[in-house]
């Protein structure tokens, strides 16, 4: 499909907005292991929310927009007609070079990543098993930045819009 820049940005907001599909349902096996968790996050998006709603986390769930994905920087160029995959390439390629005016770009969004990673520390410190209903590009900015802070990876597990990262403390 092609698209001018204002359609773009168009786009992008409602998918920002948008719900999870009615059919998306996460396996059973990741329900009960969400349910052995003492405290649950879940971004600020719809999508995020209902998810968690979905993963049984409802009555100890904390949304906090800190946990958002990585914005994708629209508005420019809104003229120009493209292909919706160049603007979407253009966009995270402009947020990689953080040159995204307007919005958040790489380097902020790895700062949020590290005071993300720190919440969850203190969080599983506190309660034992934290979980976050995130993002794939700011889920895999927390990893790192919990990795370099000791954290190890002990799974890791991506069917449909469904994936899980588990990671635990070293000692």
């Amino acid at each position: 499909m092609i698209v001018s820049g204002a359609e773009c940005e168009r786009l992008a907001r409602g998918y920002a907005g948008s719900e999870i599909h009615p059919e998306s349902h996460p396996p059973a096996w990741l329900v009960r292991r969400a349910g052995k968790a003492g405290i649950a996050y879940s971004s600020a998006l719809r999508r995020a929310v209902q998810s968690a709603e979905l993963l049984g986390l409802g009555g100890r769930l904390t949304v906090d927009p800190v946990f958002d994905e990585a914005p994708i920087p629209y508005g420019y160029l809104t003229g120009l007609k493209l292909p919706v995959g160049v603007w979407a390439a253009l966009a995270r390629l402009l947020w990689l070079l953080d040159r995204s005016p307007g919005f958040e770009g790489i380097s902020g969004t790895r700062a949020r990543a590290r005071r993300c990673a720190a919440i969850l520390h203190d969080a599983a410190a506190g309660h034992g098993r934290a979980v976050l209903v995130a993002h794939g590009c700011i889920n895999a900015l927390i990893r790192q930045s919990l990795m370099d802070t000791g954290w190890m990876p002990v799974s890791w597990y991506h069917q449909g819009y469904w994936a899980v990262n588990a990671l635990t403390r070293s000692s």
